[in-house]
């Protein structure tokens, strides 16, 4: 028997410091929302969809090796080294996120995100493609269109390149273990984190 919960927690900065708690869950293939089911931006929740759209530009090849430095412009200033997909998504590096970004057509990584339920503004950039477009110009979700888009991700095999898929699913699960989301304390998890302004 398997189980499978999906929740999307996200913590909200509001004035003088204090902070929300807010909670999507999909059970049954519904979503459980308290009541907001607005288009937010979603930051790095889009890398592995950004995987998916390169996966299907780039049929039967491997993810690529990519190298990022102090001079990378990474979020992390001393960058993360030389890593593949699950090392970079587990990191949530940019640098190999942008440069798997810049390597697929436009269009292709348009249709994709749209395809996966994201409201895309135009022209997508590969900045933009990884959550880091300026407010107005932001990828964004409904949280019901996000949690099914991750169901999918983790129930359903891509045609373009399942292997593609499981390799970031490990990054998913790396992520949780010692990566940006390491702070839930356990394994066995698949998890990812996203910053939005």
């Amino acid at each position: 028997m398997r189980f499978l919960a999906l929740a999307a927690c996200v913590t909200l900065a509001l004035p003088a410091g204090a902070t929300e708690l807010v909670l999507w869950r999909l059970e049954n293939g519904a979503v459980h929302s308290p009541g907001d089911d607005r288009a937010l931006p979603v930051g790095s929740l889009l890398k592995p969809f950004v995987a998916k759209a390169w996966a299907r530009a780039h049929p039967g090849e491997a993810p690529p090796v990519v190298g990022c430095d102090r001079t990378s412009g990474c979020w992390r200033p001393s960058g993360h080294g030389s890593l593949g997909l699950v090392r970079a998504l587990a990191v949530s590096c940019n640098t190999y996120f942008k440069k798997m970004a810049a390597e697929t057509p436009a269009a292709v990584l348009e249709a994709t995100l749209r395809g996966e339920g994201f409201v895309t503004p135009g022209p997508l950039t590969p900045e933009a493609a990884i959550g880091l477009g300026a407010d107005d110009g932001a990828v964004a979700a409904r949280p019901g269109a996000l949690l099914r888009a991750y169901a999918r991700l983790v129930g359903t095999p891509w045609t373009e390149s399942d292997d593609t898929r499981r390799a970031v699913l490990a990054g998913l699960r790396d992520s949780a273990a010692s990566g940006t989301a390491s702070g839930l304390g356990r394994r066995g998890f698949w998890a990812k984190t996203g910053t939005v302004p």
